[in-house]
């Protein structure tokens, strides 16, 4: 799991993961700033230069959208822009949860309903094309995936 902010990281595996997950919890650089509130002054440019690292990597790829009502739901052309960069294997559009350290900056209010992802996942789609692979509604979590059929990673194969 990583936000993008250190592709160096990723290039100094020395062995790959079976699965990288990038979290893309932004459309926009100015998205990204005001909610994230990013350490490095270039983070938004490291972001971008993962997302064109990790589409040249051997290992399944998932992008994760973590959307907070009110800041970054909806922007699904931008999403989009930014998830072709990657070329992932997967997309999990997740809704944001009221728990942690983040409850000192967002509300309650902030939480987007399931329908919400869902609706949200089918617009991004739209510019995507990739197969519903499935959905948890107590998680608010819909996954968008480029082949369905590798859903499910093959453990005697890893």
């Amino acid at each position: 799991m990583s936000n993008g902010t250190n592709p160096d990281a990723i290039r100094k595996l020395e062995v790959m993961p079976t699965q990288l997950y990038i979290t893309v919890a932004a459309p926009n650089e100015r998205i990204f700033k005001e909610l994230l509130n990013p350490v490095y002054h270039d983070a938004w440019e490291r972001l971008n230069e993962t997302l064109e690292l990790v589409s040249t990597l051997d290992t399944r790829i998932v992008i994760r959208h973590t959307l907070v009502k009110g800041f970054n739901l909806g922007y699904e052309e931008e999403y989009y822009k930014l998830d072709k960069k990657a070329d992932p294997d997967f997309i999990e559009n997740k809704g944001y949860v009221h728990v942690g350290g983040s409850r000192g900056r967002l509300s309650i209010s902030n939480m987007p309903t399931h329908e919400e992802i869902r609706q949200f996942s089918f617009r991004l789609n739209g510019y995507l094309n990739y197969e519903f692979g499935g959905e948890r509604e107590d998680s608010r979590i819909v996954l968008l995936s480029k082949d369905r059929s590798k859903n499910l990673i093959d453990f005697n194969n890893v």
